[in-house]
């Protein structure tokens, strides 16, 4: 690939994946293995003395492993399992029970039943990388909570000290639950940052920036749930719940209107198909390349939906044309009619609502790449790609073999530095050669609120 050094550089570079999350496994078994190895001579007396919060336990986290939280863009939560996780931990005096002073093998133990019964009941393995990262961020928090000593005690027993005053004792326990939220939330981007060869800084963004209520959400049951159970004794885990609960069913009322919009906008791209407009499915390869080529240069899950959007519906102005265009390729149209067609799109697509930034991606999909350099002409990141995504498309027809692929991306390179960003079918290449990356279970978030990209 030439050099150009009068290029403008972008903050969408190609980035490094993180490691492979057989590592999260791997971590699990060890500490799975440590806390049964720990406890090999006194589990069995240690769960019997503590058989009805122990029991209560692993059904809430096996519910909370069963009751999870679909997002758009394909992320699966279980914010009860984590609180339940969290309120084990912290768990001290209860009414009606003996205290739940135990070692933190048991904790471990308690949660890892809870999962891998929910995991039986599914009769499927978890391969999003959540339950792994919720039994890390359980495990390390309770080697914290009860395992490290401060002062001759450890942060457990200090809790427990009647003289600290009660609001000290819930801001730590808050303190420690979020900070274990944290942990899970990054070692879950670490794995989703591997899945869609992203960088993992991008991805823990996106994980804080989707749903961020139902997320920290789950830090206030644990310590809800521990003041409140000396009085209210194992009842106490269910009612902290509650809250929660709450909050988990707006949040799946917002992903059903996003999964509506997505639906919506599926219905729109097929109308130039149904026209005989364009051949059947390239909205949607180019929208799924696109995103695969948007993920591996770092852009947000925010953008990246925005460009999907604008993808499945980049070929919307063709309805208006008296003669189509041979086989739907835009990229051998004139310039001229390329921007036609897509301005024309572009003012349908603003009809819709909040589509503003998906018509503007719309739009800028025909800036040529040298109005870029020479006329500083605008268009989007976002937009380039589409641009890249499109011609490749148009020029396989979404044909796999390796002959047709080394033809598209040799036109394409005829084009590279005029018509296209270098960089951009770099990244086209390099996504090429691991193959198409399937969209995520559900679909993408909705674009309230996305950012637009003017790089």
């Amino acid at each position: 690939m030439g050099h150009f050094p009068h290029r403008r550089r972008t903050r969408g570079t190609p980035v490094t994946r993180a490691r492979h999350p057989i590592v999260m496994v791997g971590l699990c078994a060890l500490m799975v293995g440590e806390a049964v190895w720990s406890m090999r001579n006194d589990l069995i007396p240690t769960v019997s003395h503590h058989a009805v919060v122990v029991l209560s336990a692993v059904v809430m986290v096996l519910v909370g492993e069963l009751v999870r939280v679909h997002m758009p863009s394909g992320r699966v939560l279980a914010p009860i399992s984590s609180a339940v996780g969290f309120t084990l931990v912290s768990l001290g005096a209860v009414q009606g029970s003996a205290s739940f002073d135990v070692r933190p093998g048991v904790v471990i133990l308690c949660y890892a039943t809870g999962q891998v019964l929910a995991a039986v009941l599914r009769r499927e393995v978890d391969t999003t990388g959540g339950a792994a990262a919720r039994l890390l961020s359980v495990g390390i928090l309770v080697h914290l909570i009860r395992g490290v000593d401060v002062a001759g005690r450890t942060l457990w027993e200090w809790q427990l000290v009647s003289s600290t005053p009660r609001w000290v004792v819930a801001a730590a326990l808050v303190c420690g639950a979020s900070t274990a939220l944290v942990i899970e939330r990054l070692l879950t981007a670490m794995h989703r940052a591997h899945t869609l060869r992203t960088s993992t800084a991008t991805a823990l963004r996106d994980e804080f920036e989707e749903a961020p209520t139902v997320t920290f959400a789950g830090a206030a049951p644990g310590p809800i749930a521990t003041l409140i159970a000396p009085v209210a004794g194992v009842l106490a885990l269910p009612l902290a719940l509650i809250p929660l609960v709450i909050t988990m069913i707006s949040v799946r009322r917002y992903a059903e209107v996003w999964r509506t919009l997505r639906q919506t906008i599926q219905t729109l791209s097929r109308l130039t198909e149904a026209g005989g407009y364009t051949p059947p499915d390239h909205a949607h390869r180019t929208a799924q390349l696109g995103r695969a080529m948007a993920q591996r240069m770092g852009l947000g899950e925010r953008e990246v939906t925005a460009l999907e959007y604008a993808a499945l519906l980049h070929d919307l102005g063709q309805v208006v044309l008296a003669d189509p265009i041979p086989g739907g390729a835009t990229v051998l149209a004139a310039p001229a009619d390329q921007r036609m067609i897509a301005s024309t799109g572009a003012t349908i697509i603003r009809h819709g609502p909040d589509f503003a930034a998906v018509a503007d991606l719309v739009e800028a999909q025909a800036v040529q790449y040298r109005s870029i350099l020479e006329h500083e002409a605008r268009a989007p990141l976002a937009s380039r790609i589409l641009r890249v995504a499109n011609a490749f498309d148009d020029l396989t027809g979404g044909i796999q073999e390796p002959a047709t692929v080394s033809r598209a991306l040799e036109r394409i390179h005829l084009g590279l530095g005029y018509d296209y960003d270098p960089e951009i079918v770099a990244v086209l290449e390099a996504t090429v050669a691991h193959g198409p990356i399937p969209l995520p279970d559900g679909g993408p978030r909705g674009l309230g609120g996305s950012r637009r990209s003017t790089d």
